[in-house]
């Protein structure tokens, strides 16, 4: 009886110190590993350090009396604020030249040329400023971007540990997405920092137009203009007598159908 006594007790103390064991093993590898997913948790909204980046962007719209001398003045403005021509483009139709300038320029100096352009290039017929906040967005995207480093150097650390092919190519899928997550993030971060530091500005110098000439032309654009416009309209009437075809086609039909009756008779 008392070997069997102790045989229990000795069974019944095994099971509990495997037991025990197996529960310290998993809550060491609950802490250790990190969540199986390569997205960075939201970061938490505070607001109190989000800092001011403004993203600005304007249209201006100018008179001039010459395109050329107005854009060497635009030049010698880019030049002197460290500003560059995003893309430009020149159109002359009917009399009347027309320049769309895309300017990048440093936002430390967006108002001081916005005044200079305003004061002596021509007269104003249309300005719009905007600004837009871009820093809570900003802050958020810097957060995950650390989350997701983070995230990357545990889980190459899982990596080494791995033992199976299986685990070693799970991993490696989800440390290849944390990394494309990585790519884009800096990505975005790098793209409005360049939009904070360098303002738009889509500027367009017009010439005045000529409208009053147009209104009344010559006798000799006049005839012109008519003969352009009979002729013209000869082709319009063409054209839709072809679109009449099926009538035409019934028309000679009933025409020869009633020749031959007529004959008959």
């Amino acid at each position: 009886m008392l070997l069997v006594a102790w045989g229990c007790s000795s069974e019944s103390a095994g099971s509990e110190q495997n037991a025990a064991d197996e529960t310290v093993v998993m809550s060491g590898m609950a802490d250790a590993e990190p969540p199986r997913t390569a997205e960075a948790p939201a970061p938490p909204q505070t607001g109190s350090d989000k800092p001011v980046k403004l993203i600005k962007r304007g249209n201006l719209t100018l008179e001039v009396e010459d395109i050329a001398t107005a854009k060497r003045q635009v030049d010698q403005l880019l030049a002197r604020h460290n500003g560059y021509y995003e893309n430009e483009q020149l159109d002359h139709a009917d009399g009347r030249s027309t320049a769309a300038l895309d300017i990048r320029i440093p936002a430390a100096r967006f108002d001081s040329l916005l005044m200079q352009l305003d004061a002596g290039i021509g007269t104003l017929l249309n300005r719009q400023i905007s600004a837009q906040d871009v820093g809570e967005e900003y802050v958020d995207i810097q957060i995950r971007l650390e989350n997701n480093l983070a995230y990357l150097a545990q889980y190459n650390q899982i990596l080494k540990q791995a033992k199976t092919i299986k685990e070693i190519l799970e991993v490696q899928e989800i440390i290849r997405q944390i990394e494309e997550e990585i790519e884009s993030r800096k990505g975005r971060l790098q793209y409005l920092d360049n939009q904070v530091g360098y303002a738009t500005l889509a500027v367009t110098l017009v010439e005045p137009g000529s409208g009053t000439l147009n209104a009344h032309p010559g006798w000799g654009r006049r005839l012109t203009q008519a003969f352009s416009s009979g002729f013209n309209g000869f082709l319009h009437t063409i054209v839709g007598a072809v679109y009449l075809w099926p009538f035409w086609l019934l028309l000679a039909l009933g025409w020869v159908f009633w020749r031959r009756r007529r004959r008959k008779v």
